[in-house]
């Protein structure tokens, strides 16, 4: 199990809200509308899914709505569910 630092979109476009990332989460079981894209200077062309949580054990550490901007909220993404 690792923990990997990200920030998330949701048809392209940062969710402002904690909610609005549960809901496209649950909204889109294939995973096609929401990714995830790594925050580490050492992996930055690194994308992920919630299923890649499903598949790996990995929890995503979510901060939002922007990870270099503004971070307003925090969440977790594990086993394709947002906490």
């Amino acid at each position: 199990m690792a923990f990997i630092n990200v920030g998330s979109f949701v048809d392209g476009v940062r969710p402002k809200t904690k909610k609005a990332l549960r809901e496209a989460v649950a909204d889109d079981p294939n995973m096609t509308r929401v990714h995830f894209d790594a925050t580490s200077v050492f992996d930055t062309q690194a994308r992920y899914s919630a299923q890649h949580t499903v598949a790996t054990d990995d929890v995503l550490v979510v901060v939002g709505p922007d990870p270099y901007n503004n971070r307003k909220w925090y969440a977790n993404v594990k086993n394709g569910k947002v906490t």
